[in-house]
Formats: structure tokens, C-alpha cells, sequence
């Protein structure tokens, strides 16, 4: 745990010394990496949004909504989650950003053994900062850090799925290169370490693709791993996974590997809307997830 806890805390402390070099030349780039001569034809992913973030820094309101299909092996026989959210980044340079990812509000309905039930989802919030920076060469790598507060209260059947414990700590790397052909490539790898023995910590990747075939639309395909290294202990002996939505802080989660396909279009040059289909590859009976269809709108100011 040491080791993970460093990782994050070093990717923290980069975001923090780039705070301060804002603060201290006060500087203030609200357009961030969208500014003209920068990324102006970046589209981000579409699938795990939660965790899958973006490289470049911009103004954004993000509203989401997913349907997600439990599986009919199940505990509960099948059922589903529909999770609706609006995450909110905020450029302060066309390197540092903060924001706000993991809130929103979910409905889990379950065909037997567990009540159908809703709430709020945690709120996170934190910071990045992007150590390479270089529009021309169609270029940027970014480290960032976010805590996520346990403000949610999703509890289906005396199962909590938010709002336990002390929280969690994140830290990631994000990449990108965009190729002049129009093909976009991007990368993200991090650990979500949680504060507290009854949650599930986790490492995780994601990879985008996607060209753009049209004048302003954008095929996609993208893929996402989760792997969990220390389970918690509201699950003695159980392999239940939540994947992304939720901690069911089993003993001994399984990982999760997804594929997903969908498409961007670019409505106006600061409206972004997105829709991918995404399929658990490892479907199994432990698993909340079988698959999943996401909509989004990226709104940049």
C-alpha cells in the first residue's frame, strides 16, 4: 500500500507545484488546451468515465448517462443500473485544470433477492497538470491526483455501494497523439487506492482510438482493464465485482476487461456529443456488469 500511496502522492505534488506557478504569475486560461493553435480537434473518450481521464485541460460541464445490464447468472437473477451525472473541469492554464468526475446519481433495479433502490454516487475532486505540452507535434502527457469523498448513499438491501469508509485516493497519467491523418490515440493508466479495509483498491488502463472519417465525426473504439490488488472486507470470501459504479467491498474481487465501440460528433466547435456500447469480455456470475451503452455531451467554455 506504501508504494501506491507514493505513486499518488507524487502525481499530486506535480498538480500542487503547478497550482503554485499559476498563483504565482497569476495566469488564468480558462480556453486551457482548446485555446487557438492548440488541440482544437480532440474529441476524449467515451467509456469509463469515471477514471478514463482526459490529458488536455479544459472548461467543460459534462452532463453523462449509462444504462448498465446485470448479468441473468447474477445473485439477482439480472437487473440493471441507470447512473446519470454532470462532471465539471476547469482550466486554469493550458496545464493545470481541476475537477470534479465522480458524483452523480444512481437507480439499481434487481430482478430478485435485492431491492430496487437509488442515491447519490461519492464525489471526487482533484487536480492534473500536464508535464508535456506540445500542440504542434500533436502531443500532451498529464499526471493528476483526485480524492473521492464518501458523500454517496446508494445501499440496496443493507449492501452499501457508496459512502463507506474514508474515501479513496487516485493518481493517473493520461497521454495522447494525434496523428495529421486525423487519427487520435490515447492512453490511461492508474491506481485507486482506498483509505479504509472495507473498500476495494484497484489498478486500472484504458486506450481510445479514433479518426475522424468526416468532417467532424469521429468512430471509436476503446478498451478498459481493471484489476484489483486488495479487496475489502464487507465480503469475506466473496469474488462479487462492481467494476467502476460501485464498491461491493469484497475479499476477493475479479478483474474486469472491456471492449467498447461508439462515435463523437462535433455539433458546434464547443459541443461534443459521444455514444459507445461497451461489453464485459470476462462476463461472469460475481460480476455487475455484462454490458453497458453510455451518452455524453462535452459543453467546453
Amino acid at each position: 500500500m506504501r508504494g501506491n500511496l507514493n505513486f499518488v502522492t507524487g502525481a499530486a505534488l506535480i498538480a500542487m507545484l503547478g497550482a503554485t506557478d499559476v498563483i504565482a504569475g497569476n495566469r488564468i486560461l480558462l480556453e486551457g488546451s482548446l485555446v487557438e493553435g492548440g488541440f482544437d480537434r480532440y474529441v476524449p473518450p467515451v467509456t469509463n468515465p469515471i477514471f478514463n481521464e482526459t490529458p488536455l485541460i479544459t472548461t467543460e460541464i459534462r452532463p453523462i448517462y449509462f444504462y448498465q445490464k446485470v448479468p441473468g447468472d447474477f445473485v439477482t437473477g439480472g437487473g440493471n443500473i441507470d447512473v446519470v451525472a454532470a462532471q465539471i473541469r476547469i482550466a486554469l492554464t493550458e496545464r493545470l485544470g481541476s475537477l470534479a468526475t465522480t458524483d452523480g446519481f444512481a437507480f439499481a433495479e434487481f430482478d430478485s433477492v435485492l431491492p430496487n433502490e437509488e442515491g447519490f454516487a461519492d464525489l471526487a475532486v482533484g487536480l492534473k497538470y500536464a508535464v508535456h505540452y506540445d500542440p504542434a507535434a500533436g502531443e500532451v502527457l498529464t499526471l493528476g491526483a483526485r480524492y473521492t469523498i464518501p458523500t454517496g448513499n446508494l445501499d440496496v438491501g443493507g449492501l452499501r455501494l457508496s459512502g463507506i469508509g474514508a474515501g479513496y485516493l487516485h493518481g493517473f497519467v493520461s497521454g495522447m497523439k494525434i496523428i495529421d491523418n486525423g487519427l487520435q490515440l490515447q492512453g490511461n493508466i492508474g491506481l485507486q487506492q482506498a483509505l479504509s479495509s472495507n473498500n476495494t483498491s484497484f489498478a486500472y488502463a484504458s486506450a481510445h482510438a479514433s479518426y475522424e472519417i468526416a468532417p467532424d465525426i469521429y468512430p471509436l473504439i476503446e478498451a478498459n482493464v481493471f484489476l484489483p490488488y486488495d479487496g475489502g472486507d464487507r465480503g469475506p470470501g466473496s469474488k462479487l465485482t462492481g467494476f467502476d459504479v460501485a464498491d461491493v467491498g469484497s475479499s476477493d474481487p475479479e478483474e474486469t476487461v472491456t471492449l467498447a465501440a461508439g462515435a463523437r460528433w462535433r455539433a458546434h466547435e464547443n459541443t461534443i456529443f459521444g455514444a459507445a456500447f461497451e461489453y464485459n469480455l470476462n462476463e461472469n456470475q460475481n460480476s455487475l456488469f455484462q454490458w453497458r451503452a453510455m451518452f455524453d455531451v462535452a459543453l467546453h467554455f
